[in-house]
């Protein structure tokens, strides 16, 4: 019953801290965010062929298709430009 109850409270635990931790990707209050053309075109630089960009969760998230036709979606710091996480749409 221990165990059971310890699982409960851990998983509880760890489905309230995801959110945070969704968010807390990109901190768009640490300065001047960049504009979505300042954002296309360092996707593009980067070899990413950009179909749509949109504000999510206080990152820019890119629609993109990789050099090898892969598509993606690649969230980028909105201050820095840095992509901080890419994941296959597939």
């Amino acid at each position: 019953m221990r165990a059971i109850l310890a699982t409960a409270i851990f998983s509880a635990a760890i489905i309230a801290a995801f959110p945070a931790f969704a968010s807390g990707r990109c901190n768009p209050s640490q300065g001047p965010q960049l504009t979505v053309e300042q954002v296309t075109a360092k996707a593009e630089s980067l070899g990413y062929k950009v179909r749509k960009v949109k504000m999510e969760d206080g990152c820019y998230e890119a629609y993109a298709i990789n050099a090898s036709g892969q598509r993606l979606e690649v969230y980028i710091d909105p201050v820095s430009g840095e992509i901080v996480q890419q994941k296959s749409e597939d």
